[in-house]
């Protein structure tokens, strides 16, 4: 099996879900950039299952080139009914090619949290939260979990979207955290502690972050 991995920056790749995805599923990954990627040129038959990773930028900067090039093809996959997983910004990409609208929260969710809706206590977390846009609930789509009035989880038919990042690795927290320093210090977050329990969080989390993907996996698979 083959799992097409598109990803949008250097500083958001796969972390922990590729290994799971290989070694505990099988999958053979095949990275595509999507800055530099011609999407005319992906055939949608080429992989088992698509997963859309995490960004700097917002689904709603279609002045970006490949932002609406790979809106476009995200609906195409989804007339096709290929399985997508999305990941933060992919998961807002896969909410905007079911018909949502993505747009800014107006602050910034940062951390490990809990999801306070959620249909089991895999969903509910803690997870790694690193976003400020949110994106109302495709129409048809079921909720999987969501924390306030932001989305946190959902599927619908084989595409499944996490808003949150089940991918971190303590190097992945750690080139964010220096990335956006300034930011994170003028919304006064503890950077220290946000460092410091980056590394025990991840180990904890290892678990049920491999249960999050089978779980993930059975839903756009079947």
């Amino acid at each position: 099996m083959k799992a097409i991995v598109i990803q949008h920056s250097p500083d958001t790749g796969i972390g922990l879900v590729g290994p799971i995805l290989r070694d505990l599923h099988g999958f053979e990954l095949h990275t595509i950039d999507a800055r530099t990627a011609s999407f005319d040129d992906i055939d949608p038959d080429s992989g088992d299952i698509f997963v859309l990773l995490g960004s700097p930028t917002g689904v709603y900067e279609t002045h970006i080139p490949w932002t609406a090039e790979e809106l476009e093809f995200t609906k195409k996959l989804i007339a096709l009914e290929k399985p997508i997983m999305g990941i933060c910004f992919g998961a807002q990409m896969l909410a905007a090619a079911h018909g949502s609208e993505v747009k800014p929260m107006g602050y910034r969710d940062t951390g490990w949290l809990i999801n306070d809706d959620a249909i089991d206590e895999l969903w509910a977390g803690p997870w790694f939260r690193w976003h400020g846009d949110n994106f109302n609930l495709p129409k048809g789509a079921q909720k999987l979990a969501s924390a306030g009035t932001s989305i946190q989880g959902f599927q619908k038919g084989n595409t499944v979207g996490m808003q949150f990042h089940p991918e971190v690795d303590v190097g992945i927290i750690n080139g964010w955290v220096e990335i956006n320093r300034e930011s994170l210090i003028n919304r006064k977050v503890d950077i220290e502690e946000l460092l410091y329990t980056a590394a025990a969080r991840v180990e904890e989390a290892q678990p049920r972050v491999e249960a999050l993907i089978a779980d993930v996996l059975a839903r756009c698979l079947g």
